[in-house]
């Protein structure tokens, strides 16, 4: 499978009649925003926080009704990894396209740096995972003012 591109956006429109998908707002930062009141040492937590993102993958290959796993991982500016999305696939016999779309509706962080959705993917005969596509995502953090 190759992964022909993947994008992170905040939402997606897709036509039914055409097949086709429109990326709206593509993401490439996001401030982090906390209350004056919060005593939150950043850079020793992890922190769950909401997202509404989506990343959108498109896959080929030459090889119609292939099986394959699809996986995606978020590393940290620290080096760790968290596998956020693991799924098994079948596609029909005359598809040699994949587009995925999978919905981010939350993910955890260390601290303020740059952290990477990675694709992943193996056929049932591979023996590894190969990488895809690697997406960065700038994370800063933001204090909001009192209210």
């Amino acid at each position: 499978m190759d992964n022909i591109w993947t994008v992170l956006c905040n939402k997606t429109l897709a036509n039914p009649e055409t097949g086709t998908i429109s990326l709206i707002d593509v993401v490439e930062k996001v401030t982090i925003g906390l209350s004056p009141e919060e005593d939150i040492d950043i850079t020793a937590t992890k922190i769950k926080i909401p997202s509404d993102l989506h990343l959108v993958s498109l896959f080929q290959t030459e090889k119609p009704g292939i099986s394959f796993n699809l996986k995606v991982i978020l590393t940290t500016p620290k080096g760790s990894s968290h596998e956020i999305f693991n799924q098994n696939y079948k596609l029909p016999k005359e598809q040699k396209l994949f587009r995925h779309n999978l919905h981010v509706k939350s993910f955890h962080i260390e601290g303020e740096g740059t952290y990477y959705f990675l694709t992943q993917t193996k056929t049932t005969k591979a023996k590894a995972f190969e990488d895809g596509s690697r997406i960065p995502i700038q994370v800063s953090l933001g204090v909001n003012p009192k209210e």
